[in-house]
């Protein structure tokens, strides 16, 4: 069976190597399960770079990715049975990008990526469909899917017996397929086309029997179909389409319920699922939670894979746990930071005084962009000892993060969250993130306005600061 629920015969995924210069102490293998679930292992990186990682945990042949803050290795294809050696200098992205190898058990199925990435490394070029004119989309389309075939043609005619080979074959072939097609939904949805003008400019440059099949299950086995197309570009090409014959329709739940009425099957179940976590994991407040439980519950039983459902119950829960540390008058969550000269510094320190917290990065470029009215912001309140901005680095490298100090130069209170304690309980997962915290030390504001805002979070300090 090529596509379907095929059972692959349970055996250990290796892969070894040494990764010369690379920054990190660990890397995150990200895979899935059997029901299209993400999973990930932990790759320890021994100090002159070598590692040996064995696992059970994968299940079935498919495109994965390694990574972790400036290192990244996507898509590697993985399997059962599969005893793969990686080799490279991770100093940097473009340098592991060039030196990267791959022998072993699996790594013919990895060729064809491989060879890919290298070509588009040393062309040096970034295509950007939001900066390409119709024209130049489809000729740009044409020469990358001669480029491709061109490739697999080169890569799967090998007569080796490996594993797997015919199977990934297919992967990348649907993988393309999707990509493209993604890359045209792309076009369609970012340059606010015409009910007539989107529906044609799909049709005329694409092959009928994708869109034809587009609802089938087999499919899902295509990382590009789960998460680029049919839970994103072409749901919404769908409801924009709809958008533009009825403007009325525009509601929070819509997309839920064009996805109950037009999809079928597993692919319904797999996008209502991930639509629903993605109402919950972004929730940033107990009320935007509690609107958003309300707007998916109708659709949860719609779902027979209990699989999703309890990802469902978990998250939830989860969404539940965090928000209770951030909830506005609550007791906000103490830690104890090194701080850029070595010493520890920990947030009960500040009893009594008004606390700014800053969760940023140094690879976050909107958060760095917030520096120039940091710096102003930290100006007017300098002198004033009711009040403490403090920065706290999240997700990053010491190395990096010094750097960026260097270059930024900001003279407020600097902090790194080496063990992801601030990120998980700060942030939400996204960043720049900035707390209010009263002299009580209780959460004042989650989410407060950016030094950027100006006038806005001034008015927040200075209420916060005359309170007693």
């Amino acid at each position: 069976m090529l596509f379907g629920q095929s059972t692959f015969k349970q055996e250990p995924f290796i892969l070894k190597g040494q990764l010369k210069d690379c920054p990190e102490k660990f890397l995150i293998l990200y895979f899935e399960d059997n029901n299209y679930l993400p999973l990930s292992d932990t790759i320890y990186i021994n100090e002159d770079g070598t590692f040996y990682f064995k696992s059970f945990k994968i299940k079935k042949p498919q495109r994965a990715s390694i990574q972790k803050n400036r290192t990244q290795i996507n898509d590697i294809f993985i399997a059962p049975g599969y005893d793969l050696t990686l080799t490279g200098n991770a100093k940097d992205y473009i340098t592991l990008s060039k030196t990267k190898k791959l022998l072993g058990v699996g790594s013919v199925s990895n060729q064809y990526q491989f060879i890919l990435d290298s070509i588009l490394i040393e062309r040096g070029s970034q295509v950007s469909v939001f900066q390409l004119k119709q024209v130049e989309l489809i000729s740009f389309l044409q020469e990358r899917r001669k480029l491709q075939d061109s490739i697999i043609g080169r890569v799967f005619s090998n007569t080796t017996k490996e594993k797997y080979l015919s199977y990934v074959k297919q992967l990348v072939e649907l993988d393309n397929q999707y990509q493209e097609l993604n890359r045209l939904l792309q076009f369609v949805n970012t340059h606010k086309l015409s009910y007539d003008e989107s529906i044609s400019f799909v049709k005329n440059n694409l092959d009928k029997n994708v869109l034809r099949d587009i609802l089938n299950e087999k499919n899902l086995t295509s990382s590009l179909y789960k998460d680029g197309i049919i839970n994103n570009e072409y749901l919404d090409y769908l409801v924009n389409l709809d958008y533009l014959k009825d403007s009325s329709l525009k509601k929070k739940s819509y997309k839920l319920e064009k996805v109950k009425n037009t999809y079928e099957g597993k692919v319904r179940e797999y996008v209502l699922y991930k639509l629903i976590s993605t109402y919950l994991k972004f929730s940033r407040t107990f009320s935007n939670l509690n609107t958003n439980r309300e707007l998916v519950e109708p659709y949860i039983p719609l779902l027979t894979n209990i699989n999703y459902k309890k990802s469902i119950d978990i998250l939830f829960a989860q969404k539940d746990k965090e928000l209770s540390t951030t909830l506005i008058g609550k007791p906000a969550l103490d830690f104890t930071l090194e701080d850029n000269f070595g010493k520890k510094i920990s947030l009960h320190d500040f009893k009594g005084k008004v606390v700014y917290l800053d969760v940023w990065a140094s690879w976050c470029g909107p958060c760095r962009a917030e520096t120039p009215s940091f710096k102003l912001l930290h100006e007017k309140y300098k002198n004033d000892s009711r009040v403490i901005f403090i920065s706290i680095a999240a997700r990053d490298t010491f190395k990096d993060w010094k750097n960026a100090l260097g270059e930024d130069k900001p003279e407020w209170i600097q902090l790194i969250d080496k063990d992801d304690l601030i990120w998980k309980s700060y942030t939400a997962y996204t960043i720049p993130n900035f707390i209010l915290i009263n002299k009580n030390g209780n959460i004042l504001k989650f989410d407060a306005p950016m030094p950027s805002s100006g006038i806005e979070i001034e008015k927040l300090i200075d209420s916060a600061i005359t309170k007693e």
